[in-house]
């Protein structure tokens, strides 16, 4: 596990063993996926953790949160949080897929407001070509009253590899730059809980 510093705000990257089997399965069920586009992000984003032809859960998604909760239980401020919502206990996890020219913008994960840390779960990444996780100072990003858009002044990215897990504050502003690359850059986001 390693700690990372930027403005004051505590990041913490770790790496996921089993990283073959995570995507082998993403790739295997990516057909079974419901994604859904969504404008303002401009990126491929499912939020459905089923296999929806079977209606099944899709276990590679509770296999990772398995991986996640056991990482971050060394963490002290992630003491007592989940991954999971209730009542139907499942996973707040969703896979982004991007291709050449998706992008997502900036934003932060404050609703609801038991939402305490956020992470980006890297299961297909070149970190020579693919598209970069962006960090902004919170002290001054800059929120544009009218539309609600989130404007970042001062922009920060962690170096990270193919596997990694970024876990950070769900109140830091962050965005993915546009993906200039060819192959698909596939990323799993999720949200940790305090009930």
């Amino acid at each position: 596990m390693e700690v990372l510093t930027e403005w004051g705000v505590n990041i913490y990257k770790f790496k996921i063993d089993e990283n073959e089997k995570i995507l082998d399965e993403i790739m295997k069920h990516r057909r079974d996926i419901d994604f859904n586009v969504n404008c303002n992000w401009n990126a491929k984003v499912s939020q459905i953790l089923s296999n929806t032809k079977t209606n099944k859960e899709f276990n590679i998604l509770v296999f990772l949160k398995n991986k996640i909760e056991n990482s971050i239980s060394r963490i002290p401020n992630c003491k007592g949080l989940t991954l999971c919502i209730p009542p139907h206990n499942k996973p707040d996890l969703w896979i982004n897929m991007y291709k050449k020219g998706d992008y997502q913008g900036a934003h932060r994960h404050m609703y609801p407001n038991n939402i305490k840390y956020s992470l980006v779960y890297f299961a297909k990444y070149n970190p020579d070509t693919d598209a970069k996780l962006m960090f902004g100072n919170p002290n001054t990003t800059e929120l544009i009253l009218m539309s609600g858009e989130i404007k970042i002044i001062e922009k920060k990215f962690i170096p990270v590899n193919e596997g990694e897990v970024i876990l950070f504050p769900s109140y830091l502003p962050h965005c993915v730059e546009k993906h200039e690359s060819d192959t698909e850059r596939i990323t799993v986001s999720g949200n940790l809980y305090s009930f």
